[in-house]
């Protein structure tokens, strides 16, 4: 009995011992205070500098390439000197050009540099009105801001239309793989188209200023807008891997030739081509008109007189050869821009005539 109540005093004990061990455990007393900072650590080695790149061209340098007195004296010189600078007069002491047609709003698309500038931006063939005082073709007529500044990789010239053509006779879609060339036919091109041919015995009037107007390169090029004989003859493009800059704006020779003289190297031609002498052909064609009495012996095409009440009038197939006479007067390459084709419109030609005074 004795040392039964000695073990549970000592577990008794025991007991007590652990519930005020944990007591005590379970009450912190105040944060000491916050230790030092440790020592930083040591700095990484600096990498080695990378080289230095390659200084790039000063953008002014790029510009005064072109856009300076020298470069802008040489281009007016020859501006000057082409039938643009002059706006060309019909015959001595003859209004201009831009006189005669620059301010008619049927006209000013092409005789004026408000015209063209105007109709770029509408699209329209005509402007919205006459213009009071129109101005001849000068830089900013075909020059506007440039494209873009990768004067490297594409061509900038800061041409203002490059986009492709529709013309105005016949409604074709027509354009160079050098886009800038296709300024040029947004004006250089007929204004008419043929007469029709699908019947070569009807009644065609040739009347006051008859034919495809001036400057029909554009067609010709592209065979497109003779008088074709009910397909005899094929159209034909012309020009091969030519263009207009490629041939009319080549190397400067003197201020003649060349530039933005416009004037086209023809002796740079015989290297490469035999020369197809065109101009022989159609004078034959001009003697045919002439014995059949519809040119003068000047190879002006005789025409009506509202005001003499006379009125000119032949048979399609007639008119057609007298029409594609104009069309080959009018290019005024001597068949340059399209031989083959050229050649097709004046053999058809001369055949009708000649079948017409049997």
């Amino acid at each position: 009995m004795k040392k039964t109540i000695t073990e549970l005093s000592l577990l008794g004990g025991f007991a007590l011992l652990l519930a005020g061990a944990l007591f005590l455990g379970s009450c912190e007393g105040p944060a000491g205070a916050d230790g030092a900072d440790g020592a930083d650590g040591i700095d990484g080695i600096d990498g080695v500098d990378g080289t230095d790149g390659t200084e790039g061209v000063a953008g002014n340098a790029v510009c005064l390439e072109c856009h300076i007195t020298a470069v802008k004296t040489a281009v007016e010189t020859q501006w000057a000197a082409s039938l643009h600078g002059t706006s060309q007069t019909f015959y001595p002491g003859s209004p201009t050009t831009v006189q005669y047609a620059g301010g008619r709003n049927d006209c000013a698309k092409c005789h004026s540099h408000e015209g063209f500038v105007e109709t770029v931006w509408t699209g329209l063939d005509t402007t919205a009105a006459d213009i009071p005082i129109p101005q001849p073709v000068r830089c900013k007529t075909c020059h506007d801001f440039h494209s873009s500044l990768d004067f490297e990789n594409e061509p900038n010239s800061a041409i203002r239309e490059t986009r492709s053509v529709k013309l105005i006779a016949g409604g074709d879609m027509v354009e160079f793989d050098n886009a800038e060339s296709n300024l040029c036919m947004h004006c250089h091109q007929s204004r008419e188209e043929a007469p029709d041919d699908t019947d070569g015995a009807a009644i065609v009037e040739i009347a006051e200023h008859w034919g495809p107007h001036h400057g029909p390169q554009a067609n010709l090029i592209n065979g497109l807008v003779g008088y074709d004989y009910r397909g005899e003859v094929a159209s034909v493009v012309g020009g091969g891997p030519h263009d207009c800059v490629s041939c009319h704006m080549g190397d400067v020779v003197g201020d003649t030739i060349g530039g933005h003289t416009w004037v086209a190297d023809v002796e740079g031609c015989a290297g490469c081509h035999t020369v197809v002498d065109v101009h022989s052909e159609l004078v034959l064609l001009q003697d045919a008109l002439f014995a059949a009495g519809m040119v003068d012996a000047a190879g002006h095409a005789i025409e009506s007189d509202e005001d003499a009440g006379v009125v000119v009038e032949y048979q399609a197939d007639s008119a057609g050869a007298l029409w594609n006479y104009i069309l080959l007067e009018e290019d005024a390459s001597m068949g340059i821009h399209n031989s083959a084709y050229a050649l097709d419109l004046i053999d058809a030609s001369i055949k009708a005539l000649t079948a017409a005074t049997k």
